[in-house]
């Protein structure tokens, strides 16, 4: 994952252009929190479709309007660990 960064690296990702979905964890090289993770996915709707979660009580008015992130994880809440990462790579 983070090491994917290193020139030396780089040969090992030929073919990720295939890949359907890429997880890395940056807090193994990149110095963030123990429990960040990235992931990117060629179609963002798998994860929706799979992590779906809609009871009455937290449908709103906006509803798709903006990606709803609720829908792409399994908890409904998280700390926002992913601003630690965004510093880093700044």
């Amino acid at each position: 994952g983070s090491a994917f960064i290193c020139p030396e690296y780089r040969h090992l990702m030929k073919g990720i252009e295939k890949a359907d979905s890429f997880n890395l964890n940056p807090h193994k090289w990149m110095l963030v929190n123990f429990d960040c993770s990235a992931m990117w996915l060629k179609q963002p709707r798998w994860i929706v479709d799979a992590f779906n979660v809609d009871p009455l009580y937290l449908k709103h008015d906006q509803q798709g309007s903006a990606p709803d992130y609720r829908h792409w994880q399994i908890p409904l809440g998280r700390r926002f660990r992913s601003l630690k990462l965004w510093f880093v790579l700044r």
